[in-house]
This record gives structure tokens, sequence and C-alpha cells, in this order.
């Protein structure tokens, strides 16, 4: 089996999934299934087949296994950040992204020298490392270690999935802290908002419940403010307002059943 080949093809249908429209929570699923695949695939293949050479174990372990084991474990906490992240509070968001950091944080500086080894592209502990023969001799001191499969596991081939991953995983949440600080900035529109105040905020609503303006990690409030610029609007209390919606006796969505019949009505005049 061309193990080198298999990941690379892996690692090209993960970039074309992240090129994908899908929300980040549903790429990350669907993933962690790629992954989980190949690495069933490979655990059947040298399961059954021996290694010529510790060298070609330790390409496979050090190399060829990275690819589908650190991606599995990334798209995994991924997942598990974006179920877990604040719908809304930017500051809330801010803390949440930064915890999460130090935590990850912390995880380097507990295996510095490991994480020092890979860094230097050394190798000379890499039989000791990545073959397996060696596991049975190192003495369990995490309990995670009990559970491994000790004919698809190596002593360290995990803790190096976890290095390459959350390395991958500060640099996105860097990246989410970036893009929350960043000042919202819309150039001056034309456009008038020529509804009634219930309706702007039954749209505003809409929108933020729907989770699909920055897949859902963004407020209410700057979701209003966005549009009230866009609309030219002054200020309002749509906190307010929405209580009142929701307190309707007929239709609590007036405004947006309004739109989807006109644009259905619409679509049937163009058709027939």
């Amino acid at each position: 089996m061309d193990y080198s080949s298999l990941s690379h093809n892996l690692s090209l249908q993960l970039q074309q999934m992240e090129l994908s429209d899908m929300k980040r929570i549903e790429k990350s699923s669907q993933s962690i299934i790629l992954c989980r695949h190949l690495l069933a695939k490979f655990r059947t293949s040298i399961v059954s087949h021996k290694f010529d050479s510790n060298a070609k174990e330790i390409e496979f372990f050090k190399f060829s296994k990275q690819i589908p084991l650190s991606n599995l474990i990334y798209y995994t906490e991924l997942f598990a950040f974006e179920s877990e992240f604040p719908k809304g509070g930017k500051t809330i968001q801010i803390d949440f992204i930064n915890e999460k950091i130090n935590r990850l944080n912390s995880f380097f500086v507990h295996h510095m020298n490991f994480a020092n080894y890979i860094t230097l592209g050394n190798t000379h502990f890499d039989n000791q490392y990545f073959v397996r023969q060696t596991t049975f001799n190192v003495h369990v001191i995490d309990s995670e270690a009990y559970f491994f499969d000790m004919d698809f596991n190596t002593s360290h081939d995990l803790l190096l999935g976890k290095f390459h991953a959350y390395k991958r995983l500060i640099t996105y949440l860097e990246h989410l802290i970036d893009s929350n600080n960043k000042p919202m900035s819309i150039s001056h529109s034309k456009l008038k908002w020529t509804a009634s105040q219930s309706a702007f905020t039954e749209l505003t609503y809409a929108l933020y419940h729907s989770d699909i303006i920055n897949e859902g990690k963004v407020g209410i409030k700057e979701i209003a403010t966005a549009l009230q610029q866009v609309f030219n609007m002054q200020h309002i209390d749509f906190y307010r307002i929405y209580s009142e919606i929701k307190s309707r006796k007929k239709s609590r969505t007036k405004f947006l059943d309004d739109l989807s019949s006109r644009l259905i009505q619409e679509m049937d005049n163009q058709d027939g």
C-alpha cells in the first residue's frame, strides 16, 4: 500500500472541503469521517503486513500516518470548539477563545522537549519514538497510554499528531480573535429602510438565529448595527420590539411570511 500517496490524496480532499460552502462545523464533521476512514484502512494494512525496515516504519508513523491523525485531532477539537462557542457577546467570545489558546499553550509547555525535538528536525530518538516494538518497554505515565493500540501506535505518534493539530488550532483561534477585533467598516450607503421597525427587527433576529453570518459567531447587536448603517437608520430599541413581536397573538413573523409569499408569487408569475 502506498501510504504516502493515500495521505496526499486525503490532504487534497480536505483542501476541497475547506473551500466548500458548508458551515465550519459541517466541514469538521465530514473531515473527521474522511480521516477515520483512512486511519482504519492504514491499520488493516500494517497489522497484516510488516515493514521491511525500521526506517520505513518511522516514515509511516512520523509522516504518512500524521496526515489523517493530526487532521482527525484538529477537526475533532474544532468541532468541539464550534459546538461550545458562545453565540453572542464579543467580550465573552474573545475570553472563550483566549481560554482555549491558554489550554493549548499548556500542552506545548508540558511537552517542551519533544516540541523542540520536532521543531529542530532531530532524528536521534526516532527509533524509540516511532517504532512499535519499543512501545512495550515504555513505562505508563499517562492514562491515555493504557488505551494505545500496540499494533497501530508508537510511544510518540499520537503526541506528534497533537503537536501538529494544536499548532494549527492556535493559528485558527488567533485569526478568529483578529477578525473579532476588527472595527466594523461599512461604506456610506444610499439605501433607506422604508418598512416598519418591527419588520427590521424580524429580519435582524432571523439572520441572527439562522447562523448564516460569520457561521453564527456574531452577536445580535453587531448584526443590527451593521444593518442600520446599511439602511441609514437611527438607533432603535430592537430588544423591546422583539419582546413585542413574541407576544403577538397572530403570526409572530408577519414580515418574513410576507417576504416569502411575495417571492413565491413572483416565481410563479415568471413561470406562468
